[in-house]
């Protein structure tokens, strides 16, 4: 059997993504999203890249606050920093990105939980 490396997770956006473009013109956006666990306090912070076309929809229509769906595939680099220090960091590539959140225009414009089909993949 031959080892599988997928994750699904569910969460809100922690700050606006940051989307930028390479030499060769290809996309690349970086955001983090807060997952809730089981216990009231318990919150992971993950950090997600996505490349090209899911980084542009990224880049262009998410933003803080909204709660999305992310598949995609962990991955790990390991780089020097400036102290000499090195660094491993773990993150998720997306291959897939759902807007679970849909701004519902109302006196308050209160963003609302809805599943609506704004689907795109790599």
């Amino acid at each position: 059997m031959a080892d599988l490396n997928l994750v699904v997770i569910t969460g809100r956006i922690t700050k606006d993504p940051d989307m930028r473009f390479l030499p060769d013109g290809t996309a690349v956006t970086k955001f983090s999203v807060a997952v809730n666990g089981y216990k009231k306090d318990d919150v992971q912070f993950v950090s997600i890249v996505a490349w090209r076309k899911t980084a542009e929809f990224v880049g262009e229509f998410l933003k803080k606050g909204y709660k999305v769906a992310v598949k995609g595939k962990l991955t790990q680099s390991k780089y020097i920093n400036k102290d000499g220090i090195e660094i491993n960091k773990v993150e998720v590539t997306a291959d897939e990105i759902n807007n679970l959140t849909q701004k519902i225009k109302n006196t308050e414009s209160q963003l609302e939980d809805v599943n609506y089909d704004e689907n795109v993949t790599s």
